[in-house]
């Protein structure tokens, strides 16, 4: 696949980025799994036993989206076809680059957990979203520093799950 032209802005700030991660590459790798397939997908079974045993089924729903948007992430990796960046971290994956399943996932499972806790604590909705968002950004940002990603990538990801989430809510 061809390579996109970034605007010079996004390189500037993307070679920052991972000029920061050579000091946090193991911050960068514990934060990263928060994203990761094992991780979000253990959080979205719990969820659906959650939901059956307590016959919530806005818990399955948003389980379910998430899946959703999940695979269709994993589909447009396919379809894109764009080639990491080299480094030692990303050496190893066998996934292409666009957009960041870590990005997608971690911000759709993390807003509709966020939707969630606030169903039952209202008072505290603007606090579980705001540790919602810096937790997918977090995410979003140590895939950069890993250079398992490209700024765009994340963006596209991060863009991806929120709207995914958006949509959900349309469906709730």
């Amino acid at each position: 696949m061809k390579a996109l032209n970034k605007p010079n802005f996004i390189n500037k700030l993307e070679n920052k980025i991972i000029d920061l991660s050579n000091n946090f590459y193991n911050l960068a790798l514990m934060i990263t799994a928060l994203g990761s397939v094992p991780v979000l997908v253990s959080y979205l079974i719990f969820l659906s036993i959650l939901g059956y045993l307590n016959q919530n089924w806005l818990f399955l729903k948003v389980a379910l989206s998430s899946l959703i948007i999940m695979i269709t992430n994993s589909l447009l990796k396919l379809v894109f076809a764009k080639t990491r960046p080299i480094s030692k971290y990303s050496q190893n994956l066998k996934t292409y680059s666009f957009p960041s399943g870590h990005s997608t996932g971690s911000s759709i499972s993390y807003l509709n957990l966020a939707f969630i806790v606030s169903q039952y604590c209202p008072d505290l909705s603007f606090l579980f979203y705001s540790v919602a968002i810096t937790l997918f950004l977090a995410i979003g940002l140590s895939r950069v520093c890993l250079k398992a990603h490209y700024l765009i990538d994340v963006i596209a990801g991060l863009s991806f799950g929120t709207i995914g989430f958006f949509i959900s809510m349309l469906l709730y």
